[in-house]
């Protein structure tokens, strides 16, 4: 007998081994397409769900970048130089701002009633002037976009009807806008709303006697009064003076709030009686000076053992030792002591006055 196997008995047997190898390759390339195909629409959802979450963020950035813009610079762009007004404010070009991460356009829509400036035909771009603004009426604008399919081509930045408007400004998350003829996803549409209400306060001014006064928005040019009211609107953050008749200012406020002053023969004082409702939370000098005279005025107490003299005279006192104590930056011991003893007095004076 032959001691060795057949040759063609070896090469059998490898051949055989490659074949199950071979087979066994298929077997899991196949398993692996099987589990890629189920895979796949969970993987394309979660990237999905990534775009329209990174869409609706840049969104907020780009609404948050248009209020800043707008206190900062004192002036609203229009769908015209939005973008190139806006990008800088995010550190990015225009064309990125305008276009989102699918190449897919973001638009700048503008509520066809808007009114905001001078006169009733005023609208964007709006740059506020020492005439500030008649009251803004529906100051609102949107930005939009899809990160599905393409929007409507009937849609382009600009101002638009308020149906159109107010459809969008009224859809609810994640549904497609009534009267919309879109193939896309409801989710895909992203939203941001501006309202610009906010943005604005009312400032009311009047006169009352000769000479007349005057005022100034942010130093730009001067605004003389007359005998009839005025009533601006101006963006928060604004600087206003008020002026006397000679030009010398008189008062400068930091505008945050609604606020209404009167110009009386020349001085200004807080006008929180010029229009009801209306007061102010900044204190002029005169105000003080009306205070100090009504209580001047007022029937004394019989009973106190202080006037009212002595009482103002205990306060004129301890401002004026206060403010060399401040002056000093607090530091100076003999001016800690001469406030400390005026402060002590004059609520004495109080407890006399009262009693």
């Amino acid at each position: 007998m032959n001691a060795h196997p057949p040759i063609h008995s070896g090469l059998a047997r490898r051949g055989r081994f490659r074949a199950f190898t071979l087979i066994e390759l298929l077997l899991v390339l196949a398993v692996l397409v099987v589990l890629a195909a189920a895979a796949l629409p969970m993987l394309t959802s979660e990237i999905d769900d990534r775009a329209r979450l990174k869409e609706e963020e840049y969104l907020k950035a780009i609404g948050a970048a248009v209020e800043s813009y707008t206190l900062r610079t004192r002036s609203i762009p229009s769908h015209t130089n939005f973008a190139a007004a806006i990008a800088p404010e995010l550190g990015t070009t225009p064309t990125r701002l305008l276009q989102n991460d699918r190449k897919l356009p973001r638009l700048v829509l503008i509520d066809e009633r808007l009114r905001i400036g001078t006169n009733s035909t005023s609208g964007l771009p709006f740059t506020q002037t020492v005439d500030g603004s008649l009251a803004p009426v529906s100051p609102r604008m949107m930005l939009i976009s899809s990160v599905g399919k393409e929007l409507p081509s009937t849609l382009a930045s600009g101002v638009v009807s308020s149906n159109v408007f107010d459809a969008l400004w009224t859809n609810s998350p994640n549904q497609i806008p009534s009267g919309w003829s879109w193939s896309g996803k409801g989710e895909d549409l992203k939203i941001q709303r501006i309202q610009m209400s906010d943005w604005f306060v009312q400032l009311a001014l009047n006169a009352q006697g000769v000479p007349y006064g005057s005022y100034s928005l942010d130093n730009v040019s001067t605004n003389v009064m007359s005998g009839s009211p005025r009533s601006v609107w101006v963006l928060k953050g604004t600087r206003v003076a008020l002026n006397a008749p000679d030009g010398t200012t008189q008062v400068v406020i930091v505008q945050k709030n609604s606020l209404a002053f009167v110009c009386d023969s020349g001085s200004w004082r807080s006008g929180g009686g010029a229009q009801a409702g209306w007061t102010s939370d900044s204190l002029v000098g005169s105000d003080l000076g009306q205070a100090a005279t009504s209580f001047l005025a007022a029937p004394a107490n019989p009973t106190a053992a202080a006037t009212q003299t002595q009482f103002v005279n205990a306060l004129n006192t301890y401002l004026a030792a206060y403010v060399n104590y401040a002056n000093s930056g607090f530091a100076n011991q003999t001016y800690a002591t001469a406030t400390a003893s005026a402060q002590t007095n004059l609520l004495t004076t109080l407890d006399q006055l009262i009693q």
